[in-house]
């Protein structure tokens, strides 16, 4: 997993509580909700637990995914046989 994709979410969760602030204080019910999701996520993405995930080595993600299966490999094998 990638950290600067846990960094950019807590920054735009951080934004989005900012932003539904006004509407906290009028007691608005979709900037109840939206505050409540936007705290959930800050507060989830901050937990010891999750952060170490995050930073572990040996747990990065290849973009793109290695094929299982490759044609060309399969034909060097038979040419390789004969």
């Amino acid at each position: 997993m990638q950290n600067w994709g846990r960094l950019l979410t807590l920054l735009f969760s951080a934004i989005g509580l900012v932003l539904v602030l006004p509407g906290l204080i009028h007691g608005h019910m979709f900037s109840l909700l939206f505050g409540a999701i936007n705290a959930a996520c800050i507060f989830y993405l901050a937990m010891p637990p999750v952060k170490r995930a995050f930073h572990a080595e040996g747990n990065r993600c290849a973009w793109p995914p290695e094929p299982q299966f490759s044609v060309f490999s399969s034909q060097r094998s038979i040419l390789a046989e004969n």
